[in-house]
């Protein structure tokens, strides 16, 4: 064999095993595209809910799971509110004392599950809490307001919270069923 030969030989034996690592890694690489194309194509209407998010408030998307979220820790008591004293429900330094000692420390979060409208079954549609331009949202929890059954402290990322769920969420987004209590049955 001559050196042209063997180094034919090489190239042909290099490309076959580079061909064979390449259908391996190719459905890796489509994979990693796609989602790199649909997470950079959020739409506008979470855009501009990103854009309106108070100072100190996170939006992030991760697969299909989209959370909202406060960086700040809050505290939350969980108890039945529905018919207790109006002292109960004061903003004051002895219901804070209360909340803070006997509440579980936390983070104000809303979480939603996305799907893609393109394809998406009109019933399935209706379903959705919200609907933005590209995608149907599908509340999964919602922490960080004051509901019936919990009492939230600090008192200011509480009204953050409360003004993002049922204002903001409203009017950048459009509502189909809208905010629910999730720790309701």
């Amino acid at each position: 064999m001559t050196a042209n030969h063997l180094l034919i030989y090489h190239v042909q034996y290099s490309m076959r095993k580079l061909k064979q690592k390449a259908l391996i890694f190719l459905p890796f690489v489509v994979l990693l595209i796609s989602f790199q194309s649909s997470r950079s194509k959020l739409d506008d209407r979470l855009n501009a809910l990103s854009a309106v998010l108070p100072e100190g408030w996170s939006m992030d998307l991760h697969y299909d799971t989209l959370k909202i979220y406060c960086e700040k820790p809050i505290w939350v008591l969980e108890s039945n509110f529905i018919n207790a004293p109006e002292m109960d429900l004061r903003k004051d330094e002895r219901n804070q004392k209360r909340i803070v000692e006997n509440g579980k420390k936390s983070r104000a979060e809303f979480v939603f599950l996305l799907k893609r409208l393109k394809g998406l079954a009109k019933a399935e549609r209706n379903k959705a809490n919200y609907l933005s331009t590209l995608w149907a949202l599908y509340q999964v929890s919602a922490v960080g307001y004051d509901t019936p059954y919990q009492r939230v402290y600090p008192w200011k990322t509480e009204e953050e919270a409360s003004h993002i769920y049922f204002v903001t969420l409203i009017d950048k987004l459009k509502a189909v069923t809208g905010p629910v209590y999730s720790d309701i049955d």
